[in-house]
């Protein structure tokens, strides 16, 4: 599927207008008013990769957040799998999924951007306002 088919497909599976890519072939999705889904196409890797800020990371609490994050990465190192990213230049704490673009439709992409911003809201629970600033 092309990349226009793809934006279009998943635009009538989340009931939105067809998504426009910027210059990075990058989107932002809301979902909600307190969190946006990055969608971007990696045309190159063959594959789109998605990303939710969970938040900015404490300058005191920085190592033990990112301790925490390797180690729930470990945990959950199937392929396909949410990941946790950070963003070293804002101290951002992301929550990451990258999906194989062959074969991908749709469905699929809604259903694994739903997947994303469910466990987003997830993970923001579970790290607390103690150790992230949303």
């Amino acid at each position: 599927m092309t990349a226009p088919a793809l934006l279009g497909d998943l635009a009538r599976h989340l009931g939105i207008p067809t998504p426009v890519l910027d210059a990075r072939e990058a989107c932002g999705l809301c979902f909600g008013g307190d969190l946006t889904v990055e969608l971007q196409l990696e045309l190159a890797a063959g594959e789109v990769r998605l990303a939710a800020l969970l938040g900015q990371a404490d300058a005191d609490e920085l190592h033990g957040v990112l301790v925490g994050a390797l180690l729930a990465n470990l945990a959950q190192s199937e392929v396909g799998r949410p990941h946790f990213g950070y963003l070293p230049q804002d101290r951002s704490l992301t929550l990451c999924r990258n999906l194989p673009l062959e074969g991908l439709d749709g469905a699929t992409l809604a259903a694994a951007l739903n997947d994303l911003a469910e466990a987003t809201r997830a993970a923001r629970s579970q790290l607390g306002a103690q150790r992230l600033v949303h």
